[in-house]
């Protein structure tokens, strides 16, 4: 069964219009994630989307050219740590989720050129810490249960402390995306 998911998973992996190398695995049904292809190291865009993934391995770190990661609607409860070596991440959708507080790992803080964050239909309460993320500019937070109470504002504020966003405000974060400027 291994050696059919390599083979399939060799039919899905192509070049973009805009010459990058794509491995779309989405909707195949999986529950686990298929370590055949870490043998596909340069791939720059994943897309595991609409399977049934728990969990994604550690091993994912090996995927250094990796520019864009989509995994939404499956089953994640926690994102690997080994997401901070990830360097040339631009684009991390993990929509549609389970995930909590505890699955964002500090590891994140590292991906320098993270430009665009869906964490839309999660289990989030309080918006991730994102200051260290110098080039985020969206930030989706819509569809999470967020605590924004009075008592939690300042906590929101700290995490949102980015000079290009003067305008956070905690309801408009929960209702809409966030686009940072």
């Amino acid at each position: 069964h291994l050696k059919e998911m390599g083979m399939a998973a060799q039919r899905k992996l192509f070049n973009t219009s805009e010459g990058k190398l794509k491995l779309n695995l989405s909707h195949m049904g999986l529950i686990i994630f298929p370590k055949c292809i870490l043998q596909m190291k340069d791939i720059e865009e994943l897309d595991l989307s609409r399977n049934g993934l728990e969990m994604l391995p550690e091993t994912v770190g090996v995927f250094t050219q990796l520019q864009q990661l989509n995994v939404h609607s499956n089953q994640l409860q926690r994102l690997p740590n080994a997401l901070g070596k990830l360097r040339k991440l631009i684009g991390i959708n993990a929509s549609n989720n389970k995930l909590t507080e505890n699955g964002l790992p500090e590891e994140m803080r590292d991906l320098k050129s993270l430009c665009s964050l869906n964490l839309g239909m999660n289990a989030l309460k309080i918006v991730p810490t994102v200051a260290s993320l110098p080039n985020l500019k969206r930030l989706n937070m819509k569809g999470n249960p967020l605590d924004i109470t009075d008592e939690n504002t300042n906590e929101h504020e700290e995490s949102m402390k980015i000079a290009a966003c003067p305008f956070w405000k905690g309801t408009f974060l929960y209702s809409t995306p966030l686009y940072l400027a």
